[in-house]
């Protein structure tokens, strides 16, 4: 367990989704279309299902026992979103590391993230820019656009 400014992050479990449903409106649409790469303002049924089987690595950060951020990596990708009130404040650097973290612990060497080419917070908490906090240690990172899309790639 990890705890980041005023959030705890851990990993996830089965009963939080029950949890994440209801902090659901905690999310804009434009924070779920940022995560989800399309126009949404609700968490996608298909998302919630993924989570109940809990089948890949997951880490979710809690701000006085509600949900404010999830991270995941599904295959070799990872994706992170945090409410909106709680942006900003460390909370999303604090679920990619942790992220990671597990990532090394269970034989990863490389993980990718996809983002819209424009989403500027990303290319921060991944320490694209030049104040970020985040430092990816063991892994190097790269990147490339094309097609309104940005891959990111973090590999050990």
């Amino acid at each position: 367990m990890i705890a980041t400014m005023a959030a705890e992050i851990r990993p996830w479990r089965r009963a939080d989704l029950s949890l994440l449903r209801a902090a659901a409106g905690s999310f804009s649409a434009q924070t779920l279309t940022a995560r989800f790469l399309t126009g949404t303002c609700v968490l996608p049924t298909a998302y919630l299902h993924q989570l109940e089987q809990a089948e890949h690595l997951i880490e979710v950060a809690f701000v006085d026992g509600t949900p404010v951020g999830v991270a995941e990596c599904v295959g070799c990708e990872i994706a992170v979103f945090v409410a909106d009130e709680w942006q900003r404040r460390g909370i999303g650097t604090g679920l990619v590391r942790a992220l990671l973290d597990r990532c090394a612990a269970s034989g990863m060497t490389r993980v990718s993230a996809l983002s819209a080419a424009g989403n500027t917070a990303v290319a921060a908490l991944l320490g694209l820019d030049r104040g970020a906090a985040f430092q990816p240690g063991d892994w190097r990172l790269s990147s490339s656009a094309g097609q309104g899309v940005r891959q990111y790639v973090l590999e050990r």
